[in-house]
């Protein structure tokens, strides 16, 4: 599976083949082996994101197999045997970029069993929160309705991660964070 993606998709239960033809005109997408989840590259995230948006308020085949979008800003190969420490770095990272406004990290795993995704999420809020307070910035964890969520999808021995504030949510709702 390629490790260079910058959007993953999920489809509903039993849609995969009708979103992957949906998707097939809109940049390179490929079936992971997580069920139900594709990755893919598009050359400009937002013109994607408008396109999508455009067919879903059309009702072509997308409203019926589209589960989940996400946007990725940045994607690392987890090493093997210490896949908690890189996401750890990658939320580090980012974190930053949050700044003085409210946030909350989320983490969905999809066929990696080595990870726990509970548990990890909160280590990884925790890595967010001593990177803004290092950074000068007293963090503002909010789970309804925040500024930012910063989201980590891991496919397999990838990780994405991505910065989404509120307006990003509000323009294109079928981003679906929780």
């Amino acid at each position: 599976m390629r490790h260079d993606w910058n959007v993953l998709v999920t489809s509903r239960s039993g849609h995969q083949r009708a979103l992957t033809r949906a998707f097939q005109d809109l940049g390179d997408f490929e079936v992971s082996a997580s069920r139900d989840v594709m990755v893919g590259v598009v050359r400009d995230r937002y013109m994607f994101l408008d396109t999508v948006a455009s067919r879903l308020a059309r009702g072509q085949r997308l409203p019926a197999c589209l589960g989940r979008l996400l946007p990725v800003d940045r994607t690392i190969t987890l090493p093997p045997g210490a896949p908690d420490q890189a996401l750890g770095n990658l939320v580090a990272e980012l974190a930053p970029q949050i700044g003085a406004r409210s946030y909350h990290v989320r983490l969905d795993v999809h066929g990696h069993r080595e990870l726990h995704g509970r548990r990890l999420e909160l280590v990884l809020a925790d890595r967010a929160w001593d990177a803004l307070a290092g950074a000068g910035h007293h963090p503002v964890v909010c789970f309804e309705d925040p500024d930012v969520v910063l989201q980590v999808e891991v496919v397999g021995d990838t990780a994405g991660a991505a910065l989404l504030d509120r307006r990003m949510r509000e323009t294109y709702p079928f981003l679906l964070v929780r």
